[in-house]
């Protein structure tokens, strides 16, 4: 029996099939709603099947109309279904993308997400299956202006040691505080 598809990808598929019936053909027009047609879906809460990504790359030319290009193609969806909490979302995403989430202290890093690495604060500006991107900047005093101070290329393991590191050391503040 076939799977049943999910009503965020009934609702792409919709617009991928009608969206050019009122007003004639216009690659901008398609493009534009697509993009739009997935925003609604994460943001709307519709459900989506672990391979709905996979089937909207390969038969909706997500390459046109996802954002970013190459690589990066999509992590604007993927940024918002974080931020939405949508986790079949995120899921189908991650799939797509075939990659295992890189979590920070609890928290799903996605390009724009930022974190506590080492005692500083940094943001993630790139992903791959990899590694991710993370960078810390130093601000103005007005916060208006900021300069790069390190870039931090983040593997898994490298959030398994920092997460090792930090058991250790709430291991050894808690049996300070016991004392």
């Amino acid at each position: 029996m076939a799977k049943k598809q999910s009503p965020a990808l009934h609702l792409i598929s919709h617009v991928w099939e009608h969206n050019r019936e009122a007003t004639g053909h216009s690659w901008q027009r398609l493009n534009a709603s697509m993009h739009e047609a997935v925003n609604l879906a994460i943001t709307g809460g519709l459900s989506f099947n672990v391979d709905d990504f996979k089937f909207i790359a390969e038969h909706y030319r997500i390459g046109y109309w996802g954002g970013n290009n190459g690589n990066m193609c999509g992590e604007s969806f993927y940024s918002l279904a974080i931020k939405y909490g949508h986790a079949s979302a995120w899921q189908s995403f991650e799939a797509w993308k075939q990659r295992k989430p890189f979590i920070i202290s609890g928290q799903r890093m996605c390009v724009g997400a930022k974190a506590s690495w080492y005692g500083r604060t940094v943001d993630c500006t790139s992903i791959d299956a990899e590694r991710i991107i993370c960078c810390e900047y130093k601000w103005d005093d007005k916060l208006e202006n900021h300069k790069l101070v390190k870039r931090h290329a983040i593997t898994h393991d490298d959030i398994r040691e920092f997460t090792k590191a930090r058991k250790a050391e709430f291991r050894a503040n808690k049996a300070l505080a016991a004392v």
